[in-house]
């Protein structure tokens, strides 16, 4: 079945998956049509205000140039039909042009203004608009202008730090403390930027410690590794080199290692003591393993602390053979991936910057409505948050919406995904048809 089959198929939800230039909008397009013959077909018998036309059809674009190119492909084919009496493909558009409803295509042609061919953005800020009180806006808030909601960032944020660093803010201050200013600006400022992911980072994080964070990483992203084997392989080398005479400060740092090994083999989390202490001696500044432990005294300093050059060859041969060992026992790909108390600093500055950003954003908030003015990004995140608040108002648009078509659904992200679902859905399930 080709796609462009599949496109004019309206008893099921349909994906076309195609390359550039394929012809994904021009199976948009002839799905459009074929869409109103189906509602040509049912609004016979009926009186014009039950008829199902434009307004009953939503196409979700991705850029304003696409709208428009989309709203003239579309219309250009209906001029075409009433025109001509037919369209390229044979049959489609006949039920528009049908005697048994002959003033369905005039009407078409009519209301094809208050067709719903707009951008995702267009989309929520129509929905908001609509749904003012409930969505706690003020239905004429001006909406897109980026250049003066950055504005009113910029200054609610600046004064905020400052009010922070006065009042001697104790999460604040240990930001500060790991990171500067500037990266703490620019870490709120992709909080601003990305307002779905901070709803997933609130939603996954804002109620857990930093341990409890690491622990769930760990879970899901640490990979198995032999610690302990990698820890007794060590032990053993070192131990087998404790009857050989050797300088002191040599001497001392084995033991100093040893001790560390007896810690990590019988540590609750042997993982972390041992990426945190013992790995860094082991490996370059690449992650790689050494060839030779960094600190084993050359054969000349060796000699000159006056011991047998004869030993310092041993003691080099039994920790070479060591570090090739761990190669194969703990390999390069998988050590890299092991969590260390790095990133438990960084679970603590996570949860500290959601409280920091906890206690910003209902004061931006605040200054957009009193300065009328949304960004896009709000717009996205208020209509999600308002459908899922109000799941009356979604069925409401799901009862209107009888198709939805996404151009370019690839470019579609989680927050846009699931606002297109809650309005195509029947009992919070997605409908099985309908869906383009």
């Amino acid at each position: 079945m080709s796609d462009l089959t599949n496109a004019l198929d309206l008893n099921h939800n349909v994906v076309i998956r195609a390359s550039a230039g394929a012809g994904k909008t021009y199976a948009l397009s002839k799905r459009y049509i074929a869409i109103l013959d189906e509602f040509a077909c049912h609004s016979r018998g009926k009186s014009k205000q039950n008829w199902l036309g434009p307004a009953n059809i939503l196409v979700i674009t991705f850029t304003n140039k696409a709208t428009a190119e989309m709203s003239g492909r579309i219309y250009t084919d209906i001029h075409n039909l009433i025109k001509t009496g037919s369209l390229e493909i044979d049959g489609l558009g006949q039920d528009i042009l049908s005697s048994h409803n002959p003033e369905y295509a005039g009407w078409v042609q009519e209301k094809f203004p208050n067709a719903r061919i707009l951008t995702i953005d267009s989309l929520c800020a129509k929905i908001l608009k609509e749904n003012a009180i409930e969505a706690g806006i003020d239905p004429s808030i001006n909406i897109g202008d980026e250049d003066e909601v950055k504005k009113i960032v910029n200054s609610v944020r600046d004064s905020f730090f400052s009010d922070l660093h006065q009042n001697k803010d104790e999460e604040f201050g240990k930001l500060i403390l790991h990171l500067n200013l500037f990266r703490i600006r620019a870490a709120m400022d992709v909080l601003i930027r990305k307002p779905y992911e901070l709803l997933q980072w609130e939603r996954q994080y804002s109620n857990q410690t930093a341990e409890g964070i690491l622990a769930k990483w760990k879970e899901k992203f640490e990979p198995v590794a032999r610690i302990q084997d990698a820890a007794q392989r060590i032990m053993d080398a070192v131990l087998e080199l404790v009857d050989i005479p050797m300088p002191e400060v040599f001497e001392s740092y084995l033991s100093g290692l040893l001790k560390d090994l007896e810690v990590c083999i019988n540590a609750t989390d042997p993982n972390m003591h041992y990426m945190d202490v013992i790995h860094p001696q082991l490996i370059t500044t690449t992650g790689a393993y050494r060839k030779q432990i960094s600190n084993l005294p050359s054969q000349k300093n060796w000699k000159g602390a006056g011991y047998d050059i004869g030993d310092q060859k041993k003691v080099a041969h039994v920790l070479k053979q060591c570090l090739e060992d761990l190669s194969s026992i703990l390999p390069e790909d998988i050590a890299e991936k092991l969590f260390t108390t790095v990133d438990l600093q960084n679970a603590e500055l996570i949860v500290t910057l959601l409280k920091i950003h906890k206690k910003f954003k209902p004061l931006l908030q605040k200054k957009k409505l009193e300065a009328h003015r949304l960004s896009y990004h709000d717009v996205i995140v208020l209509t999600y948050q308002l459908l899922k608040k109000h799941p009356q108002i979604a069925h409401k648009y799901s009862q209107v919406f009888q198709h939805i078509m996404v151009d370019e659904f690839q470019d579609t992200n989680d927050i846009r995904w699931q606002i297109i679902k809650m309005i195509s859905s029947e009992e919070r399930l997605v409908r099985g048809k309908g869906l383009f």
